[in-house]
């Protein structure tokens, strides 16, 4: 929860200062995507056992989706090079502990017969 709302404050901070024209679509996606996060951790701490995992993929979803945002930001350059370098680390460590939390949850293998 603690690296989503990173990210929330993160994405709060750095949509202010992009173009009005990019920060209707882009911004107002990007601003969407990091609220949706945290609010999918919540079900995934909500939910127990393998019931996470669907709620675990879904933030994964989201991680991809904000990374690509960012990445069309910082290819036009809207986007600082410092500001994408500092979104990085946040998105990464996202995506590491869902991933890791998913693989924990994931049901083990059926044995072979």
């Amino acid at each position: 929860y603690r690296a989503t709302s990173e990210f929330n404050l993160f994405v709060g901070a750095r949509v202010v200062h992009l173009p009005r024209h990019v920060k209707e679509v882009y911004g107002r996606l990007l601003v969407q995507e990091a609220l949706c996060m945290q609010v999918v951790v919540r079900h995934a701490n909500i939910a127990r056992g393998a019931d996470k995992i669907v709620h675990l993929e879904q933030l994964l979803d989201l991680v991809e989706s904000s990374r690509s945002i960012l990445r069309t930001l910082w290819h036009h350059r809207w986007l600082s090079h410092a500001a994408w370098g500092e979104s990085l680390p946040l998105i990464v460590s996202i995506g590491k502990q869902a991933t890791a939390l998913r693989n924990h949850f994931a049901p083990e293998p059926a044995p072979a017969a």
